[in-house]
């Protein structure tokens, strides 16, 4: 299994988080992008025995995954948030399924979280809830994806392009998710695979992180929307200002804080500007 399988984890300021996936996931070749961490991530990741690819900037998680991809020499990567694990039985029933679905090169397994509830994406954030809302029992294609947890076959996701280099933070999954419907690509999911994900862990929280995932938030949705015509960015930008008054009346300055870090992203992007945060290509 190691021999054809790597794992690849983005890293930023994600010390802590690292040194518990090392605990509960399945031992692997690990390579850890490391977005320019200010914390001991490096350090962590080396003692842990992984190799480390270390970058002088954050270019975020896309951009990142893609870095880490072009260094990954096994068939498959395991790509997974430094807040997920994974054991042995659900890494084997992974590739057990791509090598049954050998036309497909991206396969999503269940999530759970600590409590054993089981997180599934039934759309895409840019499209109506769905009613029916039950995860497939058995393995089956799926029209969306989380970026949290996803096997892929290295070659021919790297040829297809894979994350969308433009986007630094944010729907990286649902644009890639676009692209693969488009190209009438199939993404199963293989329910008999749980990775273990603890969500919003991955990094050590701060004004500043929560600062650049707001804008962020903004710019990506408004990118998103645009690229592959979905919904309408005017109206979305009025249900966003509409919100602003209220919580402030309601005495909610954390939620009219986000929301204005969420406002000036989307405006950003409607200029056409590349995305806050950002650093030049190359």
């Amino acid at each position: 299994m190691s021999e054809r399988l790597t794992l690849l984890v983005v890293a930023y300021n994600s010390a802590e988080a690292l040194r518990w996936q090392a605990a509960h996931c399945a031992p692997l070749p690990t390579l850890i992008v490391d977005n320019a961490s200010a914390d001991d991530t490096v350090r962590t990741a080396e003692e842990l025995g992984h190799k480390v690819l270390p970058l002088d900037a954050n270019i975020g998680f896309g951009r990142g995954i893609m870095a880490g991809l072009a260094e990954t020499e096994s068939e498959f990567a395991l790509i997974l948030n430094p807040d997920a694990a994974i054991d042995a039985a659900s890494l084997a029933e992974l590739l057990a399924a791509a090598d049954r679905y050998r036309d497909c090169d991206l396969f999503v397994p269940r999530i759970v979280d600590e409590e054993g509830v089981v997180f599934f994406r039934y759309e895409t954030s840019f499209e109506p809830r769905q009613r029916h809302r039950a995860p497939p029992e058995g393995e089956a294609c799926v029209p969306v994806i989380s970026g949290a947890a996803m096997l892929v076959r290295v070659s021919p996701f790297r040829a297809f392009g894979g994350f969308d280099p433009k986007i630094f933070l944010y729907f990286e999954e649902d644009e890639l998710c676009f692209r693969y419907r488009a190209a009438r690509r199939p993404m199963v999911y293989v329910p008999s695979a749980a990775v273990l994900h603890l969500r919003d862990k991955s990094s050590e929280p701060s004004t500043t992180t929560s600062a650049i995932k707001d804008v962020s938030f903004g710019w990506s949705l408004a990118y998103v929307m645009g690229r592959h015509g979905r919904g309408s960015r005017p109206a979305t930008l009025l249900g966003m200002a509409v919100k602003m008054p209220l919580y402030l009346l309601s005495g909610r300055s954390e939620r009219f804080k986000r929301q204005k870090g969420r406002i000036a992203g989307f405006l950003t992007a409607l200029r056409g500007r590349p995305a806050p945060f950002m650093p030049p290509e190359g």
